[in-house]
């Protein structure tokens, strides 16, 4: 009984300590020249600039993002390429 006890604990620690790996994904984006991508979700969607932050890469993270149609759009870009990475819509996605 201890043994099958101390099997469960042991299994239950492992898939804990496992599930705090950070883990390196891998997905494909689409990329397009910056002015293209920010005219396209600007024009398509509504959507204009929420929020943005400087990479240690030196790239940048923007937030766009409709307050009436609730979508939203996660770019990064540089100077002179935009990839999409993330997009979504709703009232509970971003809280706008």
């Amino acid at each position: 009984m201890k043994n099958i006890i101390f099997t469960v604990i042991l299994y239950f620690s492992v898939s804990l300590a496992s599930a705090q790996e950070i883990v390196e994904l891998s997905k494909k984006v689409k990329c397009s020249e910056l002015d293209s991508v920010f005219n396209y979700f600007a024009t398509t969607f509504k959507e204009t600039q929420i929020w943005v932050a400087k990479t240690t890469s030196n790239t940048y993270v923007t937030l766009l993002a409709n307050n009436d149609t609730k979508s939203w759009t996660l770019i990064e870009y540089s100077s002179a390429v935009a990839c999409v990475l993330a997009v979504g819509q709703g009232k509970d996605s971003i809280g706008i």
